[in-house]
């Protein structure tokens, strides 16, 4: 398995740099996985921590993957990802996976997208650590990029198969997706609030 690191400029530190692993997922496994996702109970995405529907910020569908046998070859791998990525890159003090991945699905019929946000704030002050699998090739869609604000707009790689961490604090969004599906797992790794 290739890691890749990457930095925005040479004099700042990892906090608010993005990390990836490209094409770690085999694409087989991907196409298992994405099989079996698509038979699931899909459900409109909300925001915030009541839970909201608002279309004007987020339009998506997700489904919540369960910590049972079912899933848990994808929950080893992120894991391990998630050690290897803090051990050498970040750092922080993690715990785990405390959410369940979220299988997340961005239609161009909907223009799904997700305006800029931050991964934590009331409810999820303990998410750290936020990571995104693109589980479509890029030839599926069009627009739906993972843009990343560090002052500057930052577009990590999405090759199918390719999964990218970054700090829960960063400000991020998902633009319109204009044609095609954009499918993606993400999930959070919690630890003690920052300090």
């Amino acid at each position: 398995m290739k890691t890749y690191r990457y930095g925005f400029s040479d004099t700042q530190d990892n906090l608010v740099n993005y990390y990836r692993y490209i094409k770690c997922i085999p694409e087989d496994e991907i196409d298992k996985l994405r099989e079996n996702l698509d038979t699931k109970d899909l459900h409109d995405a909300t925001v915030s921590v009541d839970n909201n529907l608002d279309e004007e910020r987020r339009r998506s569908k997700v489904f919540w993957l369960p910590k049972t046998d079912e899933f848990h070859e994808i929950y080893k791998l992120f894991i391990k990802l998630i050690e290897k990525c803090n051990f050498e890159f970040y750092r922080f003090k993690l715990t785990e996976l405390v959410e369940d991945l979220q299988y997340t699905v961005y239609n161009s019929e909907d223009q799904g997208h997700y305006d800029w946000h931050i991964d934590m704030g009331p409810g999820n002050n303990r998410r750290k650590l936020s990571i995104v699998a693109h589980l479509s090739d890029p030839s599926e869609y069009e627009g739906g990029e993972l843009q990343l604000n560090t002052g500057q707009i930052i577009v990590p790689e999405k090759e199918k198969g390719t999964v990218v961490m970054f700090p829960s604090y960063m400000v991020h969004r998902v633009t319109p997706v204009t044609k095609g599906t954009r499918r993606t797992l993400v999930g959070w790794v919690s630890g003690p609030s920052f300090t």
